[in-house]
């Protein structure tokens, strides 16, 4: 499963699993309507207890200088649904992440900021796996064809992640939207360790706005096997 790492905070997921590898999206990125961030917002999220809520919180805080409170959050879906919400007026602005922040931007909702600003070592993606089967042969096959995959892409540079995106049927501006972020240091090019700093990064977020969490166990024992430290 390809998910955010932040999941595996939470202590709810069945069958124990681990992350056997991170994964650029590209980063997360604060898009609102022109103008300065009011206290009358209303901030678009998949739930307000999400690494995307808190990094949008973190951004308005340290970056424009505009804390969000929790009736301020509209919960409204994934990332294709809060980006289908903006012009409808229903909400102000949301995180996104490539292609969907350069098209909003395009649509005539500039960027605040990112999570390099305010959570640089933040992982956004990791492939999990149940601990009991990530050393197994085909978790790690699939790894390595992840590995592979992913330098064939950078080395393609972006003509050859273009043509991809395409061959899968996603419309040109939404491609020709997404290579920059697949390309900055948030994306591909991210390192595929899942490392303790990182972790930790995903961590600090949610105390940061969740001051009574508590990890269920160590953030060790939510990175697999032969991952950095």
């Amino acid at each position: 499963m390809h998910t955010s790492p932040d999941h595996l905070l939470h202590g709810l997921l069945k069958r124990d699993p681990v992350a056997v590898r991170a994964e650029g999206m590209g980063e997360l990125a604060v898009h609102r309507r022109p103008g300065t961030p009011l206290a009358t917002d209303r901030w678009a999220v998949d739930n307000p207890r999400s690494a995307f809520a808190f990094v949008l919180r973190a951004v308005l805080a340290d970056v424009a200088g505009s804390p969000v409170t929790d009736d301020q959050l509209v919960p409204v879906g994934g990332t294709l649904q809060r980006f289908q919400a903006l012009p409808t007026d229903a909400v102000d602005g949301t995180t996104l992440h490539p292609p969907f922040d350069v098209l909003a931007a395009e649509k005539g909702f500039p960027r605040v900021g990112g999570h390099l600003q305010v959570a640089p070592d933040l992982i956004t993606n990791v492939v999990v796996a149940p601990r009991e089967t990530a050393t197994a042969w085909h978790t790690r096959a699939y790894a390595e064809v992840c590995r592979t995959s992913t330098g064939e892409l950078l080395t393609s540079g972006a003509p050859g992640i273009e043509a991809a995106l395409l061959r899968h049927g996603l419309p040109e501006a939404a491609v020709r939207a997404a290579v920059p972020g697949l390309l900055g240091p948030a994306g591909l090019s991210t390192s595929p360790e899942v490392t303790l700093r990182g972790m930790e990064a995903v961590a600090g977020l949610r105390r940061r706005f969740t001051p009574d969490w508590q990890s269920a166990c160590p953030l060790t024992s939510l990175i697999g096997p032969g991952q950095g430290s």
